[in-house]
């Protein structure tokens, strides 16, 4: 009966709201005295009736059964209930009718105190929000339409999914040993804090901001404790320096989305979807993560107004290790949360370092700062006194308890004058309270009252700090009763066992610590004894040993501390040990096929946890993760090249393994970039050729061996090219069962670094940031990318635009992007938060837009002819210039902003005056559209791009032609100048890139790589770098390092691919003395007599002699016909010879990404050998590759390996 009880008082509720609401309006007109009352009243009796409605909806339209949380909120609707009976009768005694609704009008005087309706409104949201966190609870189950097992399942999946910063959140076992404040300390911060969690109107980020050791993290897990009780905490992340994750914001976010769908669980379908949506949201960049697994799910799900604010704690984000990631945080924390029902805050701990005080300024006040730094001294004082007579008592008794009546402790001890020496040591450092009492209460090193006589003596005596009277103390028990020489021989080892682990980069258990130093368990566990008032020792030893604060760290790397602190340690010396110490477990313990998988293609995701720990313990992934980063921060440059360099020739295919394994081979690209940046200066040529090569090697096949371990030994040294250092130095494991002719390999590594493939449609436009960290990217698909330039990670993505983009550009600083579109609109978004800013609306088809130098103005191309100047402040339309007599398809400003250029298919181009619009001259020359223009960085040269295959060069002041540029073999779509104006690039539908010297007008250098046109070409703001765009839907990035730019091509007609090929049908056909071929064009027989050995035949439509034996071709005769579409005319036909999933022997998997056995991936194939087509007898293939190439492949029986 408990429902009809809730609903009644639901219904009365409502009938009653709707009667006051009534009779306010009349009060509203009548007693100007009380306005502001009268307003916050109906404000609230709003809320009231919004919460009641959704109530009554819930318990009419559902399953009473399923509602058992809402029928828990009897009690609150009979409170408010209640209150507004009491609104009834005050209004009923002030007027002189008894029916509301009918007092007279000469009695309308407001009859309450002052005061009164601020406490009423108070109490009725109190009992609203009860109430909404309630509802939200129900409403999240019926929104799921799943019953709890579903439920609990698809959070199970999503958690799975998601990797996660261990030991993160405040009520982790990690953090299980941290106080909370004493309920009688932090009053009032706590206070204000609660404060702001529940003003709606409050900022979105609340910064609690004091020195190291004043007592954050205390009142950050004081507080979401509290939020937790509340049911109002949607997670927590406490970082942590030299933590593993918790140092780093990589794992932020997903950390926080697994505590929210446990926390809330009416987003569990919304996180799924998107992770359904991106599998590889993961790897995305923290903003992407942000708003795809925080922002979106929250906004997506149905929630009821006037719910309470869900709170995010984030503690110590000064201790995060990336200043970029901190700065990109608080700005997230700090934007603006649009969506009507998405009230999401953050509560953040720091210390005001420069990176914290970089971020907040860019985000212009928008957060609240409580500041412990200026809480008065004498509430610090009465807070750590309260604290430490609390503390004392609890020593004193737990001591007593233990020891004979004649060792117990007094009941007033300690005495109060030392209580008082004790606070103002501590004063403002909590931490320094904290300490003292764990180190009183540690029975391993003494009697309390004797360790508080070491520390108030040394306190007298000490000149020192107020960490060195605190800490000194306890290290210097180690040296209790020793000699001189046992004394050294401590302090050494201290220094080394606990000096490694204030600097390790992931806190190790001792088991783990003693085989990574290799000293004995015992010495480490005999040092570790004294110190459990430092450190958080775990009782098992296969737990990380952590620190309790890093003031622990600060002090014991402090220089300044030396003349007083013989533990002092040498911060760079212990890197380098601890870098030794990696290079020598990884020595000992890495091998080929560590897991035992035995098959080439065996995938990483099937490989059993367990034997992973087994194979792989703590010291040894600690050594594969973290050796470079040793060696960086112990010196400058590598102190022993040997070493380094006979680990990489020995283990470094093993170590590569380990790291796919371990699933971290992202990492592994990192180590060798630290690598190389020690290796700068260096003189050993041998040992930077290695890392070098090594470099190409993993940005190459990393998705490989991601996908399967053992693909380092099979498909990455099969297909790396002649010349790779890699794969020369392992001859010795390149697999014996597979041969393919020609041979597979390039001569050397592509030109290009990284591709960019993400895109599902041609790509039209590229744009290098100014600071060229990113690159941005827009494509018929009608999505913009931006994408990190240094490791391809994509870091945004912008949806909108309706049809495919034509052009993207970054604004000189980098902070807003334009994009312009088939769908008539150029679009202005914030790099930061990719929000869009603006829409800038036309007539037609826009097809370019780019930003002025100093970004306050856009000038924009159509379709229609027009050139238009727009305001990127407001958007507003500022000028139309006309002329043009057909589309206009590139524009640009002078790099002084004064001039605009444009480019049409009327083959001219247009110079115009920025201020008035005026048109300055008209360029003529070219025989065809003109589709691209650029000013030089002087402003005084224009280049342009035509459809005529050239590029030509202009003066801007005259309009004079300087020369003009031949070469490509189709139309040019994009030019671009260095800075230095020494060499432009032009890309074209011929599907290269050309570098020329601005200088003799000569080619430098063609790129070719890409598999279809080339549409548009950026240079970094350093001119070494350029990304290309192509139809091919990929953003390729080039080094200008791979190649000399002061060297011109042998070949200067260009030796790459040429556009438009005609892939041609054909048949083999062996004959006794003469190998036949016919394609639709001729028929060529070739002689096969035994003393040709290695034929060199000419097939049809490759574009090189392939050598095949009579053997082979007698193979491939065999083998039917190879099919191959024309270009883009002709479709494929049906291949009998593919491979399908119960084939026997060899095959191509149907993604054609891998050459099978038995129908099991065994070999990867990289990009250029995946085939068109393909075609399989006994244990060979051939394939037609996209390359223009035909490959042999033979595999022999002996697979398994």
């Amino acid at each position: 009966m408990a429902e009809l009880g809730v609903a009644a008082s639901v219904i009365a509720v409502i009938q009653l709201t709707s009667q006051i609401v009534l009779l306010l309006g009349q009060y509203g007109n009548k007693v100007k005295s009380a306005r502001d009352d009268i307003s916050r009243l109906h404000n609230q009796l709003h809320s009231v009736a919004e919460i009641s409605k959704a109530a009554q909806q819930l318990l009419e339209e559902q399953n009473n059964e399923r509602l058992k949380t809402s029928h828990k909120l009897h009690v609150h609707f009979r409170d408010i209930q209640a209150r507004l009976q009491e609104l009834e009768r005050e209004f009923n005694r002030s007027g002189t009718q008894t029916a509301i609704g009918r007092i007279r009008y000469h009695a309308f005087t407001w009859p309450f105190k002052a005061g009164k309706i601020e406490k009423l409104t108070r109490d009725l949201e109190r009992c609203t929000q009860a109430i909404s966190t309630a509802l939200q609870i129900d409403q999240a189950n019926l929104l799921l339409q799943l019953d709890s097992n579903t439920s609990l399942l698809d959070q199970n999946i999503i958690i799975g999914n998601l990797q996660v910063a261990e030991g993160a959140g405040f009520d982790s076992h990690a953090e299980a040993h941290n106080p909370t404040c004493h309920p009688q300390t932090r009053v009032d911060i706590l206070q204000k804090i609660s404060q702001w969690s529940e003003d709606c109107r409050a900022n979105p980020m609340l910064l609690l901001s004091g020195k190291a050791g004043t007592g954050k993290s205390t009142i950050a897990r004081t507080a979401a404790r509290s939020f937790a009780t509340l049911g109002i905490l949607a997670a927590s992340f406490f970082f942590r320096r030299g933590e593993g994750d918790r140092g780093k914001a990589l794992r932020l976010v997903t950390t926080i989305t697994t505590q929210l769908v446990e926390n809330q669980p009416a987003l569990v379908p919304y996180v799924k979807d998107a992770v359904r949506m991106d599998p590889r949201i993961t790897q995305k960049s923290i903003r992407e993560q942000f708003n795809k697994l925080i922002l979106d799910p929250l906004s997506k799900a149905h929630t009821i107004e006037n719910q309470p604010s869900l709170i995010i704690v984030v503690d110590a984000l000064d201790e995060c290790n990336d200043e970029d990631d901190i700065k990109l945080l608080i700005e997230l924390f700090c934007s603006p949360r649009t969506t009507r029902n998405l009230r999401l805050r953050f509560l953040t701990t720091s210390r005001l370092e420069l990176p914290i005080r970089l971020g907040l300024n860019t985000v212009n006040g928008a957060y609240r700062d409580l500041t412990l730094d200026e809480v008065p001294s004498h509430v610090i004082k009465n807070d750590i006194k309260i604290f430490l007579e609390y503390e004392f008592k609890k020593i004193r008794n737990q001591f007593n308890a233990s020891v004979t009546e004649n060792r117990r402790l007094s009941a007033s001890w300690p005495v109060p004058s030392d209580i008082h020496n004790i606070v103002d040591m501590a004063d403002p450092l909590f931490i320094v309270a904290a300490t003292v009492c764990r180190f009183l209460a540690d029975r391993k090193t003494g009697s309390p009252q004797g360790k508080l006589n070491m520390i108030l003596e040394h306190k007298t005596k000490s000149l020192g700090t107020k960490l060195e009277a605190t800490y000194l103390p306890i290290l210097e028990q180690q040296l209790a009763g020793l000699s001189i020489h046992e004394r050294y021989t401590t302090i050494e080892h201290v220094r080394s066992i606990v000096g490694s682990m204030i600097l390790l980069a992931n806190p190790l258990s001792t088991h783990a610590l003693a085989a990574l130093l290799d000293i004995p368990q015992v010495i480490i566990d005999d040092r570790l004894d004294l110190l459990h008032s430092v450190l958080v020792i775990p009782m098992t030893p296969n737990s990380p040993v952590r620190l309790f604060h890093l003031s622990f760290r600060d002090f014991l790397l402090d220089p300044e501390n030396q003349v007083h602190n013989p533990f002092l340690v040498d911060q760079k010396q212990v890197h380098q040990k601890l870098a030794t110490h990696c290079l020598r477990v990884m020595n000992d313990r890495l091998s080929k096929d560590s897991c035992e998988l035995k098959w080439a293609g065996a995938s990483r995701s099937g490989i059993d946890p367990d034997l992973i720990k087994e194979r792989f313990p703590a010291e040894l992934q600690y050594a594969c993760l973290f050796w470079t980063y040793h060696l960086k921060e112990g010196c400058q440059y590598i102190c022993d090249i040997t070493l380094v360099h006979k680990f990489l020739l020995d283990h470094f295919l093993h170590w590569v393994e380990a790291l796919s394994i371990l699933g971290r081979i992202s990492e592994g690209i990192s180590c060798i970039e630290t690598l190389l940046s020690l290796l700068e200066t260096e003189r050993d040529a041998r040992l930077k050729n290695f890392v070098t090569d090594s470099r190409h090697f993993l940005l190459a096949y990393a998705s490989a061996i991601n996908l399967a371990p053992l693909q380092v030994y099979f498909s990455a040294l099969i297909f790396a090219p002649e010349t790779s250092v890699v794969k020369n130095s392992f001859l010795r494991e390149h697999p014996n069962w597979i041969s393919i002719l020609p041979d597979g390999a390039d001569s050397g590594w592509s030109q290009y670094e990284l591709t960019l493939d993400r895109h599902q449609d041609s790509v039209t436009s590229v744009n290098f940031s100014h600071d060229s960290n990113f690159i941005l990217s827009g494509s018929k698909d009608r999505i913009v990318r931006i994408w990190s330039a240094s490791s391809g990670e994509l870091h945004c993505t912008l949806k909108g635009h309706g049809k495919p983009v034509r052009s993207v550009v970054f604004s000189h600083n980098s902070e807003l992007v334009a994009s312009a579109s088939d769908d008539q609109t150029a679009r202005i978004w914030s790099t930061a938060t990719g929000e869009l800013r603006r829409i800038l609306q036309h007539s037609d088809v826009v097809l370019s837009a780019v930003f002025s130098h100093d970004s306050k103005l856009i000038v924009s191309a159509s379709n229609d002819n027009l050139v238009r100047i727009w305001s990127a402040d407001t958007g507003e339309l500022q000028k139309v210039l006309e002329g043009h007599q057909d589309t206009v398809n590139s524009v640009a400003f002078s790099h002084n902003s004064e001039l605009i250029a444009s480019a049409s298919d009327d083959k001219t181009i247009r110079i115009w005056s920025t201020s008035t619009g005026e048109l300055q001259r008209i360029l003529n020359g070219h025989n065809s559209l003109v589709t691209s223009v650029v000013f030089s960085h002087d402003s005084k040269i224009i280049a342009s791009g035509s459809y005529d295959c050239t590029v030509r060069l202009w003066t801007a002041d005259t309009g004079d032609l300087v020369f003009t540029l031949n070469g490509h073999k189709g139309a040019v779509t994009s030019v671009t100048l260095s800075r230095d104006f020494t060499f432009l690039t032009s890309a074209s539908l011929d599907m290269s890139i050309r570098v020329w010297s601005t200088r003799t007008n000569e080619l430098q250098q063609a790129l070719h790589g890409h598999r279809r046109g080339v549409t548009s070409v950026s240079l970094s703001n350093e001119s070494n770098r350029i990304a290309s765009a192509s139809d091919d839907k990929t953003v390729r990035i080039w080094s200008i390092d791979t190649f000399n730019i002061h060297q011109a091509l042998e070949d200067q007609n260009g030796s790459g691919p040429q556009n438009n090929l005609s892939y041609e049908y054909g048949s083999l056909e062996p004959h006794k003395e003469t190998f036949q071929i016919r394609t639709l064009n001729d028929t060529r027989k070739y002689d096969t007599e035994e003393r040709h050995g290695n034929l060199e035949v000419n097939i049809g439509f490759l574009s090189e002699r392939v050598p095949f034996s009579r053997q082979d071709l007698e193979t491939l005769g065999h083998l039917g016909f190879l099919a191959r579409r024309y270009g883009e005319m002709c479709e494929k036909g049906p291949n009998p010879f593919e491979n399908n999933d119960d084939c026997v022997g060899p095959g191509i998997s149907k993604d054609k990404r891998w050459i099978t056995w038995h129908g099991s991936n065994l070999l990867w194939l990289p990009e250029e050998f995946r085939p068109w087509c393909s075609a399989v007898l006994g244990s060979s293939i051939v394939m037609g590759c996209d390359s223009r190439k035909v490959y042999l492949i033979k595999i022999t029986e002996k697979t398994r390996q």
